[in-house]
């Protein structure tokens, strides 16, 4: 959150407080749609501040600028009835002479002059960074709506560019977005509190929208927008992976249809997501086989549809956990999906039901590594065989990446059964039945 804004959590009545030049603001957890808790809510909160900001200082320069035009107006009248009284005063003068005696200057007098007064300015289309945010916000939503987006990238756009907002100001012209100030934001981003990965987003959101800003002939493009020389590091990080032991002791400790999701992990490279999206026609209840592309990715073209044999305990939990109705396979208890992804008030919520039954099994084993780690542990052993690792990539269900896999050869469905039966060797009959 940034620092100049100073909300304050009420525990009492669940609401966010801040007071702004006399006047006290106020916002509850219920009108975000956000959990009842400071931690659940503060991003909602300090978004909601944004915008009403936003709002709260544009108003009175509208007000100030509407005054200057009535201002304005009011001196062309005074212009008007001065005009006026001149011409009456030319006209009587005029009139008070002989017409044998009149000469061209005094019908020159009449010619009153109206002096040049400069018009103030119509009010222009707003142009604050918030406002602006919210116009590019708003194509991006149509994009989710149009498939062409998920809701995962849009909540990430939306913090990333609430955090530009907040750095330059929401009030700030988008004019000012000049060479010099987009220097200035990727020299804060460099000390910025958090990972080396999160700053590169932070930067490619922001660059997103100064693009879509000067494609609308908004700014002018930044000239150093496209910079090489505007770098953050390495984002390379360790692998955190199980051993084959530990990858036991959790599907022994584990209970209910969490067994089953852990299963699916390290039989087919799923995530939570995946398991989650899971539908009935993708699973073929005679041969015991799941094809589907992976979720993340099932919009791209060139992403593999993977047809995974189960092993035979995946496939006797999958058949006793099935739902009878609906086109999920599987549902939480209370009915609900695994994974529930939400905007409410145009804030992204995302609730996942199963890593949150994960935390429990953590708390009672002690093995304290990301669920996300299992399909990398099974993609790593598949990677040390001679001859099935070149399917560590397609368990995943990851683009090829050579000329050679993309074009020239298609991976061999009997020998990719026969690494995911090898696969199950390595985990042991109690664990895949």
């Amino acid at each position: 959150m940034p620092a100049s804004y100073d909300l304050t959590w009420d525990a009492t009545n669940k609401r966010w407080r801040i007071m702004h030049k006399g006047q006290r603001y106020v916002v509850s957890c219920r009108q975000l749609g956000m959990p009842p808790t400071k931690e659940g809510s503060y991003q909602a909160a300090n978004h909601w501040w944004c915008q009403k900001l936003a709002e709260i200082e544009t108003v009175p320069r509208r007000i100030e600028r509407i005054r200057q035009d009535l201002d304005s107006q009011a001196s062309w009248m005074e212009c008007i009835g001065d005009v006026t009284t001149k011409l009456v005063e030319a006209q009587r003068e005029f009139l008070t002479k002989p017409e044998t005696e009149r000469t061209v200057e005094d019908f020159a007098s009449l010619i009153v002059p109206i002096p040049e007064l400069g018009r103030s300015e119509s009010i222009p289309t707003d142009d604050t960074v918030a406002f602006q945010v919210g116009r590019y916000l708003d194509l991006e939503r149509a994009r989710v709506k149009a498939g062409q987006l998920s809701l995962i990238e849009f909540d990430l756009a939306r913090r990333c560019l609430d955090y530009f907002a907040g750095w330059i100001k929401p009030t700030t012209s988008v004019k000012k977005i000049d060479p010099e100030k987009w220097e200035d934001f990727w020299t804060h981003l460099m000390s910025a509190d958090c990972s080396v990965e999160y700053r590169k987003k932070r930067f490619r959101y922001a660059k997103n929208f100064v693009t879509w800003l000067a494609s609308k002939a908004i700014i002018p493009m930044p000239a150093n927008l496209t910079s090489r020389k505007y770098k953050f590091g390495s984002t390379v990080t360790k692998v955190t992976t199980f051993t084959v032991d530990e990858v036991r002791t959790l599907v022994d400790a584990s209970t209910g249809q969490l067994t089953l999701h852990l299963l699916l992990m390290i039989n087919c490279g799923f995530t939570q997501q995946d398991v989650a999206d899971l539908v009935q026609d993708e699973i073929d209840w005679k041969l015991g086989t799941i094809t589907r592309k992976r979720s993340k990715t099932r919009q791209h073209e060139d992403v593999p549809t993977v047809t995974y044999r189960l092993w035979k305990r995946t496939f006797e939990l999958l058949k006793q956990h099935r739902q009878s109705e609906g086109d999920l396979v599987l549902r939480t208890k209370s009915g609900q999906p695994w994974l529930n992804k939400r905007v409410v008030n145009g804030v992204f919520n995302r609730t996942d039901n199963t890593k949150s039954v994960y935390r429990h099994l953590v708390d009672r084993t002690g093995l304290d590594k990301p669920i996300k780690g299992l399909r990398k542990t099974s993609s790593s052993l598949l990677d040390t065989h001679p001859t099935y690792g070149r399917y560590a990539g397609y368990f995943l269900a990851h683009s090829p990446t050579t000329v050679r896999d993309k074009s020239y050869v298609k991976p061999s469905q009997d020998q990719f059964d026969a690494a995911l039966a090898w696969l199950g060797t390595q985990y042991g009959k109690k664990v895949t039945g």
